[in-house]
């Protein structure tokens, strides 16, 4: 479930237990079909680039551009940090939801960005494990063949998708729940739910500004 066309939450004042649950299920359906959409296209690229690469005997669009899609997932920690931003942004409006112009911002700038933030972390995901299947037998694979490169593998992975499944459900929450806590009046509820998102921000302006800064130059 998501925000209409002009940004306005239009949830359902009457809904269900079981209604409510079944959005929150969907939003992480949503997550797993986003990274196996991409996932699936990349392989569907990788195919077309072998398959045209050896009928014409040459290197072919295809190639260049999946070579590039492949070392998206090198961009995690800038893909984190819009996030951390975009989570920082949701706990300034939350903090200010009794305002017209907060609620503004949330409707057109930080459901958007958290929208955009959603789809760079299933992509990266995507994207990572079809540079596995991809490159399998390749020497850019044999990084994650230790027990300890696996594990941090693993652990890069559980941490991307625990992020995209927080980016989904912060959504469904300001769409189907944030309204019906305004309207009971709860602002405790919602400082407390500000602190929390705050607290997960700070965590990954801990991971990425504060991160031993790389070259990046080519």
């Amino acid at each position: 479930m998501r925000c209409n066309s002009t940004g306005e939450q239009l949830p359902p004042d009457d809904s269900s237990p079981a209604d409510r649950r079944e959005a929150y299920l969907s939003a992480a359906r949503h997550v797993l079909q986003l990274a196996l959409a991409t996932f699936g296209v990349a392989l569907l690229m990788g195919s077309c680039a072998w398959l045209l690469g050896h009928l014409h005997g040459k290197r072919t669009a295809f190639h260049d551009a999946l070579d590039l899609l492949l070392h998206y997932p090198a961009a995690l920690p800038a893909i984190m940090a819009f996030t951390g931003a975009s989570l920082l942004a949701l706990a300034a409006c939350l903090l200010a939801y009794p305002f017209a112009v907060a609620r503004w911002v949330l409707s057109n700038v930080v459901v958007p960005s958290l929208q955009t933030a959603e789809h760079m972390l299933t992509l990266a995901l995507g994207l990572y494990f079809a540079w596995v299947a991809l490159h399998a037998d390749d020497s850019g694979v044999t990084g994650i063949s230790s027990i300890r490169g696996i594990a941090a593998s693993s652990l890069a992975v559980l941490i991307v998708t625990a992020v995209a499944l927080a980016c989904s459900t912060l959504l469904t929450w300001i769409e189907v729940d944030l309204p019906n806590r305004r309207s009971t009046r709860s602002p405790g509820a919602l400082v407390a739910f500000a602190g929390l998102v705050l607290g997960a921000s700070w965590l990954y302006a801990d991971l990425v500004w504060l991160y031993d800064a790389v070259d990046l130059a080519h």
